[in-house]
């Protein structure tokens, strides 16, 4: 039963999220575990280069969900993968994204920070076949599917990594178009 307690946390967590994420909350898109972090230095400013319809234009584009941006304040904007959207490339979003602009300092900082539900259901994971009170401890294949199940977690990593440096690279590029 403690099983499907704690999976049950998960998805009212999941849900949560997902409501917080779609309602553009500040808090969700400002808080939470740092998994990726670009600093643009020297950089200079227009207020063209934080015109979010042009980042919507340039990253709906492609076989992946559309990336979509919000504004949270003057100096932050929020972007996350498009929800419920077909696409011919679909995944599981690891992160979801922020960036900061600090005018003072010529800096941007764009940061992907964990999706809560899915850091949980991955702990949750690993811990239910390698627990030593778990029904699969000792057994080989529950060593060769929390392996499997890191690769597929380094993949979709990977996936979102490379969409956050097309976003980077727009970004150091003052707005030229993105190949």
């Amino acid at each position: 039963m403690e099983i499907f307690s704690f999976l049950l946390v998960i998805i009212v967590i999941a849900i949560i999220e997902q409501v917080l994420s779609s309602r553009w909350n500040p808090f969700y898109f400002r808080s939470g575990l740092t998994i990726y972090r670009k600093e643009l230095l020297n950089q200079k400013f227009s207020e063209e280069l934080l015109d979010i319809s042009k980042f919507e234009n340039l990253f709906s584009k492609g076989l992946a969900p559309s990336m979509r941006f919000r504004n949270l304040s003057e100096t932050e904007i929020a972007f996350r993968e498009q929800n419920f959207q077909f696409s011919l490339f679909s995944y599981t979003p690891l992160m979801h994204g922020l960036i900061v602009v600090n005018k003072e300092e010529n800096m941007i900082i764009l940061k992907g920070k964990t999706n809560w539900a899915v850091l949980l259901f991955f702990l949750y994971f690993i811990f239910q076949f390698i627990s030593p009170g778990s029904i699969f401890a000792g057994e080989e294949f529950a060593y060769i599917i929390c392996a499997v199940a890191f690769g597929i977690t380094l993949l979709l990593y990977s996936v979102q990594a490379f969409r956050f440096r097309k976003i980077t690279k727009y970004l150091s590029k003052q707005g030229d178009e993105i190949s």
